[in-house]
């Protein structure tokens, strides 16, 4: 419910079609939104984790998709929303220029990115961002087909990824590492020093992006 409340307050749902991506086995969100007088809820995933029985039961609909194109016609949507789950994109790039593509002019994507490496969920801890330390190909290399796999994006290139696909942004709210801004500030982990300090300690984000009414 909370994050439904979080999700809810930036923008209502009722009258509004809303497409969630990549929630799993956690369809609640949706069938809370249809509740609420979402005319339309469609989840889209990669995998089918909901059987027929509970889809039909909510009301939702639900897509499968290769996690390229998503197949749904342009202009549909009023609202996007996507929890813990665009860190996980293989191809950032195509989903944010799918959402884009999928809003109506006006439309907005809600979106919380959790930027810490997934095996050490933890503010506290000033290895939350251990997995920075790879190369990309080894990076990828070791983890591309696991589910522990994230895509490192830091809160600036998100940004530039929205920004370039033609979206307004407004970071709604960020986390930070306490642990990691003390020794970032201190130089005492090596591999954090080519990224800014914004982008060396923000841990979590919580961002609104706006299809403009002219495009």
């Amino acid at each position: 419910m909370s994050t439904f409340n979080d999700y809810n307050s930036v923008t209502e749902v009722k009258g509004k079609s809303i497409l969630e991506l990549g929630p799993g086995h956690t369809y609640q969100l949706m069938e809370l939104a249809l509740e609420r007088g979402a005319t339309r809820a469609v989840i889209a995933d990669i995998i089918k984790y909901l059987d027929d029985e509970t889809v039909a039961k909510t009301g939702i609909e639900y897509i499968v998709y290769d996690g390229g194109a998503i197949p749904l016609d342009a202009g549909t949507f009023d609202l996007i929303w996507s929890h813990t789950v665009y860190e996980h994109l293989r191809y950032p790039k195509v989903t944010v220029d799918e959402t884009y593509r999928l809003l109506k002019p006006g439309g907005v994507a809600l979106h919380h990115i959790d930027l810490r490496d997934h095996l050490v969920l933890d503010e506290n801890n000033p290895d939350t961002f251990n997995n920075l330390q790879y190369s990309q190909k080894l990076f990828k290399k070791m983890t591309w087909n696991r589910s522990i796999y994230v895509n490192r994006l830091r809160i600036s290139e998100w940004i530039k990824l929205h920004e370039e696909a033609g979206f307004e942004v407004e970071i709604l709210k960020t986390w930070e590492s306490p642990a990691v801004k003390k020794k970032y500030r201190e130089k005492a982990i090596g591999y954090l020093e080519r990224y800014s300090e914004e982008d060396a300690i923000t841990s979590q984000i919580f961002i609104k992006v706006t299809k403009p009414l002219d495009r």
